[in-house]
Formats: C-alpha cells, sequence, structure tokens
C-alpha cells in the first residue's frame, strides 16, 4: 500500500501494528506469489517478466542490463539520490527472499530505509560494546535520519518463527540463528500456554505475537514511547 508520507511516526506505528494483526496479507496463508501478482511491478520486473528471463540468469547479467536499461530510464531519480538520501519509512522486515519491501510497498529507491533480520525481530534497545547491526540500524533511522514512519512487517510461512519449535539438535550448525531466536523467548513462552502442542495454532499465533514483541521492543528506542504517547 502507498505510504502516508505526512504521518508522524507514533501513528503509523499504531496503524501498522493493527494491520498486521488483523492479517495485513488479507489470508492467513496468502502465498507471496499472490502477493507480487497485487502490487505494482516496477519497470525492471515487468522488463524480465515481459522477456521470460529464466531464473538462472546471473546476478552480474542482471546488474549489466539494469544499468544499461534501467538505470537510464531513471536517471534522474538516481542523480537525485547520487549524494543524500531522506527517506520517509523506516522498514523492518524477514531477511525471508518472498519479502520485498519496495515492491510490497510499491516505493522508489530512496523511500525506504530497510533493515532486515531473521522473524523480522526488533531487539530491546540497549548500548553495548558488542556489535549490534539491528539495533544501530533502526537507532540510525529513527535519529539520524529523523524517518516519520515505521513500519514492522511480517509474513506467513516464516521459517525463523518456526524455528523457535525445533529441537536445540538441529541448530548444531547454526549456534548465532539459535541465539538470535532467544530474543522471541516470551513469545514462545506465552503461545505456549495457550495452545500447547497444536501445531497449526501455535505457528499462527507465533507469527503474530512477534510483531506485537518488535512493537513492544521498538518502544524501548528512545523518543520513540514520548511520539507514541504524545498520539
Amino acid at each position: 500500500r502507498h505510504l502516508n508520507r505526512q504521518s508522524d511516526l507514533t501513528h503509523n506505528i499504531h496503524s501498522l501494528i493493527i494491520l498486521l494483526m488483523n492479517h495485513i496479507w488479507h489470508n492467513d496463508r496468502l502465498t507471496m506469489e499472490r502477493v507480487v501478482v497485487k502490487s505494482k511491478p516496477n519497470s525492471y520486473t515487468q522488463h524480465r517478466h515481459k522477456n521470460n528471463y529464466s531464473q538462472d540468469i546471473t546476478p552480474d547479467i542482471c546488474a549489466i542490463k539494469f544499468m544499461e536499461e534501467n538505470f537510464a530510464e531513471h536517471a534522474e531519480l538516481f542523480g537525485s539520490l547520487a549524494n543524500h538520501q531522506k527517506p520517509h519509512t523506516l522498514f523492518i522486515g524477514c531477511s525471508d527472499s518472498r519479502v520485498v519491501p519496495s515492491l510490497i510497498t510499491s516505493t522508489l529507491p530512496g523511500e525506504l530505509f530497510v533493515v532486515r533480520n531473521i522473524a523480522n525481530i526488533v531487539p530491546p534497545y540497549r548500548k553495548s560494546e558488542e556489535f549490534l547491526a539491528t539495533t544501530s540500524a533502526i537507532e540510525y533511522a529513527l535519529q539520524t535520519l529523523n524517518v516519520q514512519n515505521v513500519i514492522i512487517c511480517g509474513h506467513s510461512n516464516c521459517g525463523g518463527c518456526a524455528a523457535l519449535w525445533m529441537d536445540e539438535a538441529k541448530f548444531s550448525k547454526t549456534p548465532n540463528v539459535k541465539r538470535w531466536l532467544d530474543l522471541l523467548g516470551p513469545v514462545k513462552r506465552r503461545v505456549q500456554k495457550l495452545f500447547g502442542d497444536n501445531i497449526a495454532k501455535r505457528e499462527w499465533l507465533t507469527e503474530r505475537l512477534s510483531l506485537v514483541n518488535s512493537f513492544e521492543n521498538l518502544l524501548s528506542y528512545p523518543d520513540v514511547k514520548a511520539k507514541f504517547k504524545d498520539e
């Protein structure tokens, strides 16, 4: 959907979480293929479909075609972005390859500041000597870029949310993933209490409560809670 660029940060946080909790995909099991069909494709996507490009075309060939065709087509836009950016929206989403922020929101380069990770998690704000990629990116968007809107985008069939319920042995080669998912500990405990071993309901609710968890953690970032209260 098109974003309201005039709305302030807190209004959009509030509106978005309501939309997400009321099935932002319009159907619990809606596939990304159907989302792509409903979304307005950009000229590059249209070009690829029109020419029936196969999936085995290498990224370097695609990059050359982009420079030869699409870059030239949007030369004025890219020229205006050459030395600065002023995105109106922070988009926090899952790293899942089926989630394409600009396609979902029908936005152009320069409009979204995108932060992606496994299971679209917003960690609680904290200062640390560690390397905090997600936290620092959100902090930068809020404090330096002064984005007007924040989107926390979840999706169905989320591998990260499903992994929250996997046996620990399956994380033998991905210990950092396991540690990352510990951030959803409160979600897991709440879902377990409500649905126990009902796998279908458990998956459905985990995907939704993970968004609520991220929203609540977003309020721990400097100035966000105050702006939300003002609204």
